[in-house]
C-alpha cells in the first residue's frame, strides 16, 4: 500500500515510500453525504442526498531510517508540513514504479587560507530559503570543509527531514528522501563570510533529476483532514495515520 499526501509543492508519503514501509490495519469507510433542511414553523424537516461521499480511513505504518539522528529529524520536523490541513488531497494505492529521488551536488572549491566564515544558502520549492554559516580553519581543504557544509546542514531539522546529506571527497550531497518530480528551484550555494577565508564560491548541479512514483488501482481524498501521531523507537518510526475527506 503506497499513500501520499500532498498540498501544493509539499509531499508527505505517510506508508508505503521504502521496502523496509509496513502498512497495518488498513481501513476504510467512504459513506455517502446527506442533507438535512428544517424549515420555520415547518412540522418536518427534508434529507436530501449531496453528490460525493466522505472516506475514513485508518491504518498503521512503520518507516526505517539509517540512523537514530535522522529519526529523531523526522519524527520533529514532520508534523510541521500538517499545520494547515487547506487544500490537501491523499492519494492511496499501489506502485508499478518507484520513481527517482532528486540528487543535488555542490563542488567546494579551493582551500582556505585563513580561519573564517562560509556562509551557505540553501533553496527549494517546499522550505524556501535558509541560510547558514560554517566556520573553517586556514588550510582546510575542499574535502575537509564540504564535511563541515554537510554536518551544517544536517543540524537544520527541516532540511535533515528533507534529505539526506552527505559529503564526499570535495562534493556535498543532497538526495531527497522521497522521489518526487523534479525540483528546479533546488540549490545550494557558497560564498565567502567575515571573516573572509578566501574560498571559490560555488553553486550546486541537479546531479539526478527526481521522478514522481506511479501510482497504480488509486484512489483520491480531496479536502482531506490527517491526523499523524508518530512514535520513534531507536531507528523506527511508526505512524498512526488517520485520513477523512471527500472521496473521489
Amino acid at each position: 500500500m503506497f499513500v501520499r499526501l500532498t498540498r501544493g509543492n509539499y509531499a508527505l508519503d505517510l506508508a508505503g515510500e521504502t521496502p523496509q514501509s509496513e502498512t497495518v490495519g488498513f481501513s476504510h469507510d467512504a459513506q455517502g453525504t446527506f442533507q438535512t433542511a428544517q424549515y420555520i414553523e415547518a412540522d418536518q424537516a427534508s434529507q436530501f442526498y449531496r453528490g460525493g461521499a466522505i472516506a475514513n480511513i485508518s491504518f498503521d505504518s512503520r518507516l526505517e531510517f539509517s540512523s537514530v539522528a535522522d529519526a529523531q529529524a523526522y519524527l520533529l520536523a514532520t508534523p510541521q508540513g500538517l499545520i494547515s490541513q487547506a487544500s490537501q488531497t491523499v492519494t492511496i494505492g499501489t506502485l508499478s514504479a518507484s520513481g527517482t529521488k532528486q540528487v543535488e551536488t555542490l563542488t567546494c572549491v579551493g582551500s582556505a587560507t585563513g580561519n573564517g566564515n562560509i556562509n551557505w544558502s540553501f533553496t527549494d520549492n517546499v522550505l524556501g530559503t535558509i541560510s547558514g554559516t560554517t566556520a573553517v580553519l586556514n588550510a582546510d581543504t575542499p574535502t575537509l570543509y564540504a564535511a563541515k557544509i554537510a554536518t551544517s546542514l544536517n543540524a537544520v531539522a527541516k532540511i535533515r527531514a528533507r534529505y539526506a546529506i552527505t559529503s564526499s571527497g570535495a562534493d556535498v550531497i543532497l538526495t531527497k528522501r522521497q522521489s518526487e518530480s523534479d525540483d528546479t528551484t533546488l540549490v545550494l550555494t557558497t560564498t565567502n563570510g567575515s571573516p573572509s577565508p578566501n574560498i571559490t564560491g560555488a553553486t550546486s548541479a541537479n546531479t539526478t533529476a527526481g521522478v514522481a512514483p506511479t501510482i497504480l488501482s488509486a484512489i483520491t481524498i480531496n479536502q482531506a483532514s490527517v491526523v499523524l501521531n508518530l512514535a520513534q523507537t531507536g531507528v523506527s518510526i511508526a505512524r498512526n495515520v488517520t485520513i477523512s475527506g471527500k472521496y473521489g
